[in-house]
């Protein structure tokens, strides 16, 4: 004679729940947005890290261009 009892297992993998969840985890809707904000996340932090490239880049440009423009003879 079988055991009447179920483990907790298997009467998980019966359950509904379970069911509609493992329909979830294979629907594919939903799909492309998922991409498109990882495209546009990864396309903000290139953009972030460019302009603190550009920004801590200024002040030396600047300070060699002042340098360069108090060095310059007008007018011969």
């Amino acid at each position: 004679m079988q055991s009447i009892q179920q483990t907790g297992f298997e009467i998980m993998f019966q359950s509904r729940a379970f069911s509609h969840l493992t329909q979830f985890s294979r629907a594919q809707d939903g799909a492309v947005t998922v991409d498109w904000i990882v495209l546009t996340a990864a396309l903000a932090m290139m953009g972030l890290g460019a302009a603190f490239y550009v920004t801590s880049s200024v002040p030396q440009v600047a300070e060699n261009m002042q340098t360069y423009m108090e060095n310059v003879e007008v007018g011969g």
